[in-house]
């Protein structure tokens, strides 16, 4: 079903992703993308090998009983080798490399306010995002190999994420550097 150079990205409205619903998930690549909010789709798919946010992903398919497959690309993890001055979200990563994307405030709104919009809204800010990662990737990479970081994002980075996911997946949470149950 998936592509090589397709992304896959979950979406939740919060920050906690132990807690927080599955509000809706994107896939594609810059030929053609999908949205949807059926979770129930999840469990019957192969999943593409790029992704952001990988350990964020495993956890909470790990919630619906899908194991996800280490991926060999996490935009926000090679966006943290690039640069950690700013934020890892999406919108900047993609203001970074000049694709214009909305920030989730201005689509779901913040604090008492903070809702899921209506389904149009939320799938097309999904395609975008998906639109951003895909854009964003060739820089990215094109970034690693500057600095010689390609190798410390696929055999440190990513294995240590899923490890990670895997330890909160059986209730260590990691937070700070600091374990606790």
């Amino acid at each position: 079903m998936f592509q090589e150079d397709q992304f896959f990205y979950l979406e939740i409205l919060g920050d906690d992703y132990h807690r927080d619903e599955i509000i809706g998930f994107a896939w594609g690549d810059d030929k053609q993308i999908y949205v949807s909010k059926d979770t129930g789709l999840l469990a019957d798919i192969s999943f593409p090998k790029n992704t952001f946010d990988f350990k964020k992903n495993k956890v909470l398919l790990a919630r619906q009983g899908i194991e996800y497959p280490l991926v060999s690309f996490d935009t926000m993890l090679a966006k943290y080798l690039y640069s950690t001055i700013e934020n890892n979200k999406i919108s900047t990563i993609a203001d970074l490399f000049g694709y214009d994307l909305a920030d989730d405030e201005l689509v779901y709104g913040k604090g008492a306010k903070r809702a899921v919009p209506e389904d149009a809204v939320l799938f097309d800010h999904l395609a975008r995002k998906i639109a951003a990662l895909v854009k964003t990737k060739a820089p990215l990479v094109d970034k690693l190999r500057e600095n010689d970081q390609e190798k410390l994002l696929s055999d440190i980075e990513l294995p240590l994420a899923n490890v990670l996911a895997k330890m909160e997946i059986t209730g260590i949470k990691v937070s700070g550097g600091v374990l606790s149950e």
